[in-house]
């Protein structure tokens, strides 16, 4: 859901993550249960985030284990970082048996507890949605939960070999290739605050929700498409840029040209926040949560910088071009080069045409995945990044339209946020 704090496009050898990306990982606790014990319990409290604060859930059916989801507890990798990059696995995770005590679930240094705020939405999801998955083949996706990644960088400098190593931190993020749903601890860097209010990012339904939509996105979108191969292996994750961070885009300016796999990327993360919103239970997700606050929530017609969210020729044309300016902390302005940005306009100008057609929830969901499996035909005939997201976003609306049927849709409301497509009214 944010960007794994580097430069995601295609290109970029080992990136550099950003300062509330890396640092120390706090530590938590493991209790595993013996599904047999007296102890197990069937059903479990867990506090979640929204609205801008902690409110008590339950999360049913425990402890059967349902197919949707496998889930692992801990372990350790290191990624090594050099001339060539890999991902060594150094402590196996524990498998999660769905069986806890009362005392673990609630205690939120658990790797329980973190697995049940994590599960609480896609039970949820499977409860109330399932249903609009049935011919899409989605398979089962797999949870980390709070492993240790240790990122080692090789580099020369004055001809000596000079190794770093730190620890990834406060993110999440879907791998693709594995299918894979990955929430870091959270942790800290001396001198800085924890970010996102110090809320943990398991505990908010909108963010493991937005990373499912990626799982989602890559099996209907992805899959099978021989013009997108690559896209699939893409780490998706969300922008850790710290709140009062200023971040030097040197790195950035030699990122090559941006492709359509790109704008690809960018209408990726628009439907994910889209999909989390309704699949999540259409709450204020990120209130008090730092730099998601309003840019994030796609009710919000500004972001947190007060700037407002419309895809103009001026905002595409920065997605596309080249970097002239150093980016200053999301405060204080907008870097539309990244995806989840151009993203975040997406979702808002989704959300308002939903809106106005009155659908249900369920409804707004299923119009939406019909929409999605459209997006396959439109990558291959698009000329360029820019085209790929004019067309998906005019698809979009003709899409609703002819879903509801309603002449009354807010397209005027449509033409405002996206006036690169200029609908006819």
């Amino acid at each position: 859901m944010l960007a794994c704090g580097k430069d995601s496009r295609k290109g970029s050898t080992s990136g550099s993550y950003t300062i509330s990306s890396e640092g120390q990982p706090f530590s938590y606790v493991m209790n595993a249960q013996d599904c047999n014990s007296d102890f197990a319990i069937s059903e479990a409290q867990i506090d979640i985030f929204e609205n801008g604060d902690y409110v008590t859930r339950r999360v049913p059916n425990l402890p059967s284990k349902k197919l949707d989801e496998s889930i692992s507890l801990g372990g350790e990798f290191e990624i090594n970082i050099g001339r060539v990059t890999s991902l060594f696995q150094k402590k196996d995770p524990t498998s999660f048996n769905y069986c806890v005590s009362e005392e673990t679930s609630k205690n939120d240094k658990s790797f329980e507890n973190a697995a049940l705020s994590i599960l609480y939405p896609i039970r949820k999801f499977s409860e109330e949605f399932k249903s609009l998955l049935w011919h899409l083949d989605i398979p089962k996706v797999n949870i980390q939960v709070l492993p240790k990644y240790s990122r080692i960088v090789t580099t020369k400098e004055k001809r000596k070999t000079v190794t770093r190593k730190s620890y990834l931190i406060n993110n999440a993020m879907y791998f693709g290739s594995q299918d894979t749903l990955i929430f870091l601890p959270q942790g800290k860097r001396d001198g800085f605050k924890v970010p996102f209010g110090n809320v943990p990012l398991w505990k908010s339904p909108a963010v493991v929700m937005h990373e499912y939509g990626h799982h989602l996105f890559k099996h209907v979108v992805i899959k099978g498409n021989n013009n997108m191969v690559g896209h699939g292996d893409t780490e998706l994750c969300l922008d850790t840029r710290d709140f009062n961070t200023v971040e030097d885009s040197n790195e950035a300016r030699f990122r090559p040209i941006v492709t359509k796999e790109d704008a690809l990327g960018a209408i990726n993360e628009g439907f994910a926040d889209l999909f989390a919103f309704y699949s999540a239970g259409e709450k204020t997700f990120f209130e008090n949560m730092g730099c998601m606050e309003k840019t994030r929530d796609l009710q919000s017609d500004r972001f947190l910088s007060l700037r407002k969210k419309i895809l103009n020729k001026s905002v595409l044309e920065e997605f596309v071009g080249q970097p002239n300016k150093v980016q200053l902390s999301c405060d204080l302005s907008v870097n539309f080069q990244d995806p989840h940005m151009i993203g975040a306009i997406i979702a808002h100008g989704f959300y308002k045409l939903l809106e106005s057609s009155r659908l249900s929830s369920y409804y707004k969901l299923q119009a939406t995945l019909l929409w999605l499996q459209d997006l396959r035909s439109l990558y291959n005939i698009s000329s360029g990044p820019e085209d790929l997201i004019k067309k998906s976003t005019e698809s979009f609306f003709e899409k609703i339209d002819d879903y509801t049927g309603n002449t009354k849709l807010n397209c005027e409301g449509y033409n405002q946020v996206f006036p690169i497509i200029n609908l006819n009214c």
